[in-house]
């Protein structure tokens, strides 16, 4: 008896969970019984699949799979191809779905039977069955593009903000829909937990280090059982936390975005400082890696000190029990020999000079949590990025075709431009200005947050937290951090002093034949 194989398809899971499949599975299995055909176990089922953008004869669909099946020979010629009705092979162009048809028919001879009008296509192909199967098949795409058209209006109309068109209840966790007046509003303890994920970015935590410190407290992400990085990153990349809205479409199975950001359509849930500072900390991230993971971060030095001989990064190493070095990466293969500098003088070098309240003054760039003008300045780069990159896109997308409303988006666009670059050239007057101000309130804030990061009784996950951050404040406060170590004698040099490590003690400018306490006092203006 001739094989015939079911095929069905549903564009959505509703369909698939309805009275759909049954419908075509019982159907299938009477034309069977009637016309003398064995029934194949093996079907093939697109479930929420479209038939209007070809997907069902891409990648693993069932009817590419099909169709290969046919091509490689292992469903033979004369067999039966049953579905419910033509729309479900195809609801493409006219042109793509008679040719997928005709395909079918004549190069793989398999016959196509739809069971809605109890049709048989086979070859040789009968002229009135061919003119009615365009028919079909002009009436199945004319159906899906205007859905597809309304869709997109309506989606269109739900997110502009100047109609009052009900807007949609998915969005953003943090945020609900106030039905009664058609607005977005803050969820208050979700959208604490959203700025607590970039105040962690910005002290310098990545996307796993994030989850585990919310995991750690007991805070509940919104619908997995547990935060994981790349739901911490999803939040981190999103435009919405500052009130930014972007439609997004399946364009060649991935999500693109489609027309220009809405800006204000959602409330925002953080500062734009903080947003922007954050995007820049993750660039930084990936330009100095923070290192191998663990649970203390032991080397707060990380990706900062060098080796004066030879300029390349010391590694933090454990050779005995209680003694841990920097060493230079070069002397680990012979190719420097500087000697490795005990880590526990460049701890006591923290204690000592960098905690002092004139060096503070002096150098400390990070003096309280509040945003400086350092900070403020990657604010304004970040920034400037996104708002090249906006203008590029309204460029990109517009080809030739302009109006009022575009050419006074790029002319908006290119003001912001010129404004942030502006605002960067006028950072210098702000920073003397902030300079000028009194630090001694946050000295004591900064001096209790380092001596926190040496606190060994801590929580492992806030010894943690603490200890990339001050990594990150010494990166900001130090230009250059050599080490050079020479017979008894460690030397560092910075940028604003050169140290040297004498009789357990750091200090200014000694030069290392001077030897003996008696002979520093001789020497007041080097110490």
């Amino acid at each position: 008896m001739t094989t015939a194989y079911s095929y069905k398809r549903f564009s959505s899971a509703k369909q698939a969970s309805g009275d759909s499949l049954r419908r075509q599975t019982e159907a299938a299995e009477k034309y069977c019984q009637d016309n003398g055909l064995t029934l194949s176990a093996e079907t093939f089922n697109d479930l929420g699949v479209s038939a209007f953008d070809r997907s069902n004869v891409t990648g693993d669909a069932a009817l590419a799979q099909f169709i290969e099946a046919c091509e490689k020979g292992f469903i033979q010629a004369g067999s039966y191809l049953i579905v419910e009705s033509l729309d479900r092979l195809s609801r493409a162009t006219v042109e793509d779905a008679l040719m997928q048809l005709l395909t079918l028919i004549r190069q793989h001879q398999i016959t196509v039977v739809t069971l809605l009008d109890n049709r048989v296509y086979q070859s040789p192909v009968n002229t009135t069955d061919l003119i009615i199967s365009i028919t079909i098949m002009e009436r199945a795409h004319d159906e899906s593009a205007t859905k597809r058209y309304r869709s997109k209006a309506s989606w269109s109309a739900k997110r502009n903000p100047d109609i009052e068109t009900k807007k949609i209840k998915n969005c953003p966790f943090w945020l609900r829909l106030n039905s009664a007046t058609n607005t977005y509003e803050l969820v208050p303890d979700k959208a604490a937990v959203v700025k607590r994920v970039f105040q962690l970015s910005v002290d310098g935590l990545g996307g796993a280090r994030i989850a585990q410190t919310l995991n750690s407290e007991n805070v509940k992400p919104p619908k997995a059982k547990a935060w994981g990085k790349s739901s911490i990153m999803a939040i981190l990349s999103s435009d919405s936390v500052i009130g930014h809205f972007q439609h997004k479409e399946i364009i060649d199975g991935k999500y693109q975005p489609v027309g220009e950001v809405i800006t204000d359509y959602f409330p925002p849930a953080i500062d734009k400082q903080l947003f922007h500072l954050s995007r820049s900390r993750i660039k930084q991230r990936k330009i100095k890696t923070v290192g191998r993971s663990s649970d203390r971060f032991t080397n707060v030095f990380n990706n900062l000190a060098k080796c004066r001989k030879c300029g390349s990064a010391m590694t933090y190493s454990k050779k005995k029990a209680n003694q841990s070095y920097l060493t230079c990466t070069k002397k680990l293969t012979k190719q420097c020999d500087n000697k490795a500098v005990p880590y526990r003088k460049l701890e006591r070098f923290i204690f000592q000079q960098y905690l002092r309240p004139a060096f503070f003054e002096d150098v400390n760039k990070l003096a309280t949590p509040a945003l400086t003008p350092v900070e403020s300045v990657e604010v304004l780069q970040a920034e400037l990025e996104a708002t090249t990159a906006t203008l590029d896109a309204v460029l990109a997308s517009i080809g030739t075709n302009t109006n009022d409303a575009i050419t006074n988006r790029i002319q908006q666009l290119s003001e912001n431009i010129t404004d942030l670059n502006q605002r960067i050239e006028n950072h210098a007057e702000t920073s003397a200005e902030a300079k000028a101000k009194s630090i001694h309130a946050s000295f004591r804030e900064a001096y209790d947050f380092t001596l926190d990061c040496f606190n060994s009784q801590r929580a492992a996950s806030e010894l943690y937290r603490d200890r990339v951050k001050l990594n990150r404040i010494l990166q900001q406060t130090f230009d250059k951090f050599e080490l050079l170590h020479i017979g008894n004698d460690v030397h560092l040099y910075t940028d604003q002093y050169d140290y040297t490590y004498f009789k357990n003690q750091w200090v200014i400018g000694l030069n290392p034949s001077i030897r003996t306490i008696e002979d520093k006092a001789k020497y007041p203006s080097l110490v």
